[in-house]
């Protein structure tokens, strides 16, 4: 006498764990693709036209995050630090327009892209906030 047995492979059949997945599934971490342009730029560039931190706001929030940031070749490059090799964020110029709102407030600025608030910005001292709000003005034109 012979027994038959069958499997059943519906995925109801299947167990799982808790947090939705079968238990022989391992967590991985998918690796951030870095793109090449912004790879070309490191933090510790010579060739920019301003360099330094900043502690940057988008209008929509409330809390702002520092940053080290690099103009060069009209282009707004930010990093986590000033040590790193690959920047966070590229963001072109032309179009934008820096622009301080109160005359108190020496260490913010604004960058606004066609009259719309972009960033909000602040230096940590009012000398070099200056030359911040300069090297924009010069990075946003032709």
């Amino acid at each position: 006498m012979y027994m038959i047995c069958t499997y059943d492979q519906s995925p109801s059949s299947t167990p799982l764990s808790p947090t939705g997945k079968s238990p022989g599934a391992y967590p991985f971490k998918k690796q951030k693709r870095i793109p090449a342009a912004l790879k070309e730029v490191s933090a510790n560039t010579d060739m920019s036209s301003m360099s330094g931190y900043l502690e940057r706001r988008k209008c929509n929030r409330k809390q702002g995050k520092r940053f080290w940031c690099i103009i060069m070749n009209k282009v707004l490059y930010t990093y986590a630090a000033s040590e790193d090799v690959a920047s966070l964020e590229s963001q072109p110029l032309l179009g934008f327009s820096p622009k301080t709102e109160k005359p108190e407030s020496s260490l913010h600025f604004n960058l606004y892209h066609k009259n719309t608030l972009y960033y909000i910005l602040r230096a940590n001292d009012p000398q070099i906030c200056e030359r911040w709000i300069e090297a924009f003005e010069e990075a946003t034109v032709l």
